[in-house]
């Protein structure tokens, strides 16, 4: 009964709105909350309900405010950025999950790379920037979408080939501009503890920093390539080793982050879809590893020069294979905790499929022999294990 009269008043308000469009003056501010809040508390009756129509409606409602920007005061101007922000936050939660054609491309048009943006412009509703959260909902998209042109298609034709090089490259510069992004470090910080901020402001600090690896996370696990090219002169045969190393130590990283923000942070609806990130790349080593550096730098592309290692944050040599197992272990047992301590809120739907789903995952990873190396979106779609992770 209260979702269907919510819905009337919501078309009510619409038709109101859009009876005379050019008349519009201002931002009709609870008509997009509102919409916003039912487009996500749809999961919350049905995990894989996303709210689309929702946030359809949303969009049009910002549109229409764009068109009439000239009559809009400066303060309007600033509250339609704002719901511009929420929007795109909330499209990139729906649009790496989603099988809507139309949402993944509307990720994919996404302009992330601008790099007129500031990626550390922190966003009062999402607590991140919005540049850092169009980076992730990029990345994974372009990820999700190499995965579909294979997966579905799976014979090399020519065309085929040159889509795949062109997602590659697509990867690369969104790769770049995610390793010229520095985020302040906690000795960088503010120490001013007044009132809480110094600890809020820090937790946005660490979400920020494990969006920017997690977007990284996605991108090297889809595009091997990526990191093949900063591990040169290393022979064939330990390429996709050495890839795995990344790649489990890049999650763990991020895991390491997590664990720094608390469970009751504002920052709380963030974590479901971070865990997830951070879980698919925890996979346990099956062939011995030689030992290696870790601290390989950026070939010349224009960027100033950076140690990965400081995004791995690991020694300058490998750990023993033992180590890092007990890494991923501890790792795996921490997200699992995690969520479980989400789960007792709002967000309970959401981040039980996440829990299946990151079992799931796992439980593939390990049943994996060389040189099998299962993707994780390919294990969502096939448990349909998708919801909205935030």
């Amino acid at each position: 009964m209260a979702p269907r009269l919510a819905n009337q008043a919501l078309i009510q308000e619409l038709q109101a709105l859009f009876e005379a469009p050019k008349s519009v003056s201002s931002v009709p501010s609870g008509l997009l909350i509102s919409l916003f809040f039912m487009s996500s508390s749809c999961s919350w009756v049905d995990s894989r309900e996303l709210g689309l129509q929702y946030l359809g409606n949303a969009r049009v409602v910002l549109d229409l405010l764009e068109l009439n920007l000239h009559s809009l005061h400066q303060e309007d101007r600033q509250l339609l950025g704002f719901f511009k922000g929420c929007l795109i936050y909330e499209q990139m939660l729906r649009g790496i999950v989603s099988n809507r054609e139309e949402d993944l491309s509307a990720l994919l048009e996404w302009n992330a790379v601008d790099p007129a943006s500031d990626p550390l412009d922190l966003h009062p509703w999402t607590g991140v920037s919005t540049g850092i959260v169009m980076l992730l909902g990029k990345s994974m998209a372009l990820c999700r979408k190499s995965r579909d042109l294979w997966h579905h298609r799976p014979i090399a034709t020519y065309n085929r080939m040159l889509q795949a090089l062109a997602d590659i490259e697509e990867g690369q510069q969104l790769e770049e501009r995610l390793l010229s992004i520095e985020v302040p470090t906690n000795s960088e910080r503010s120490t001013d503890t007044e009132n809480g901020e110094d600890s809020i402001r820090v937790d946005l600090y660490n979400a920020t920093e494990a969006f920017r690896l997690s977007s990284l996370l996605q991108l090297y696990q889809s595009f091997p390539d990526l990191l093949s090219r900063r591990l040169p002169g290393e022979e064939d045969g330990n390429v996709q080793v050495l890839q795995t190393q990344w790649v489990t130590g890049l999650a763990v990283r991020i895991s390491n982050i997590l664990e720094e923000i608390p469970s009751t942070s504002r920052m709380r609806c963030l974590q479901p879809l971070l865990c997830v990130c951070a879980g698919s790349g925890l996979r346990y080593e099956i062939i011995e590893a030689p030992q290696v550096s870790y601290t390989e730098s950026l070939p010349a592309t224009g960027l100033e020069q950076r140690d990965m290692s400081q995004d791995l944050d690991t020694p300058s040599t490998t750990p023993s294979p033992d180590m890092k197992s007990l890494e991923v272990t501890r790792a795996r047992e921490f997200l699992l905790l995690r969520l479980s301590e989400l789960e007792q809120g709002i967000l309970s739907n959401s981040v039980t499929v996440a829990k299946q789903l990151l079992l799931a995952i796992w439980s593939t990873f390990d049943e994996d022999t060389p040189p099998e190396q299962s993707h994780w979106m390919d294990i969502m779609t096939g448990t349909k294990s998708w919801t909205v992770f935030g």
